[in-house]
């Protein structure tokens, strides 16, 4: 699964339309712009799933996450970017005969922003390959979409308007990506914002405090062997506080723990399916993030 979106961030269009604001705004904001680029590293503890009546397993995940840089071509109003993301996800399971499983996805996402005075454009098409990798097959190639418009409705709120094609919570799903963006003042930053809503506080212009929720879903197409061909969909979320230290001019310490909530796993093979739901557990997660 994804630790953040691979899409170029919808932030830098937040910062465009922040820069092209009236000059009445209010004192500049020390909450960041969002990372372009991160290495990540997720653990999330074990935690009990019902796989028959009566019979169970545990199983947890590590995950690790990285965004390239993007490279981006144009100027202003209309630019494209380019960048690769890659995340390795690894399940492992006790108590079950389910074998550990290492998954893996390749991205890269082809971006195109368009910047005016009042109102920002974002649209996004993310090539991917998500498998195990044991045999590669069409079935193992899809694609995201995202397109969004950002409205500077006063110098510290903007409006986020659009629509996602994706698998966060754990399936090909079109959803709305709806919500407002406010500054208060020179510390909060409010990103209420579906489907991740945040809250990012700034007491300096190196040091940030934040609490998010995020989807934690996605899909997989996976050979085992004596199992065959089937896709793994895992469905959740994670709920959680964490603090970003800038280290030195680009480059910030990212750090995060919380709870994973509302987790299950469902294997999906020739239109049958089998869901397994897990009990709520704890996570961590440390990092790099840069900006």
């Amino acid at each position: 699964m994804r630790t953040m979106p691979f899409v170029l961030m919808p932030a830098l269009l937040l910062a465009a339309a922040v820069r092209t604001a009236p000059a009445a705004e209010p004192a500049e904001s020390r909450a960041p712009d969002d990372a372009f680029s991160w290495l990540l590293v997720t653990y999330e503890h074990s935690a009990e799933f019902e796989e028959d009546p009566g019979a169970g397993g545990e199983a947890s995940i590590t995950e690790a996450d990285l965004a390239s840089p993007p490279l981006v071509f144009g100027s202003e109003p209309w630019q494209t970017a380019v960048g690769l993301g890659a995340n390795w996800t690894r399940l492992e399971f006790s108590g079950t005969s389910s074998a550990d499983l290492d998954l893996y996805t390749l991205a890269i996402p082809l971006d195109l922003l368009y910047t005016g005075e009042d109102w920002s454009f974002y649209g996004n098409v993310t090539p991917e390959l998500v498998s195990d990798f044991e045999e590669l097959g069409s079935r193992d190639a899809r694609a995201l979409l995202h397109a969004a418009a950002l409205y500077a409705w006063t110098p510290a709120v903007d409006v986020v308007l659009g629509a996602a094609y994706d698998r966060i919570f754990g399936k090909d799903q079109l959803y709305p990506l709806c919500g407002v963006i406010w500054r208060i003042g020179e510390s909060w930053r409010v990103d209420a914002v579906f489907p991740e809503p945040r809250v990012i506080w700034a007491p300096t212009e190196r040091f940030l405090l934040f609490a998010d929720l995020r989807p934690a879903g996605d899909v997989w197409n996976v050979e085992e062997e004596g199992y065959g061909e089937y896709d793994l969909k895992l469905e959740g979320y994670r709920i959680g506080l964490g603090c970003e230290l800038g280290l030195m001019e680009h480059v910030w310490l990212h750090v995060a723990a919380g709870a994973s909530l509302e987790r299950s796993y469902e294997v999906h093979v020739e239109g049958e399916s089998v869901e397994y739901e897990a009990d709520d557990t704890f996570f961590a997660r440390a990092g790099l993030v840069f900006r």
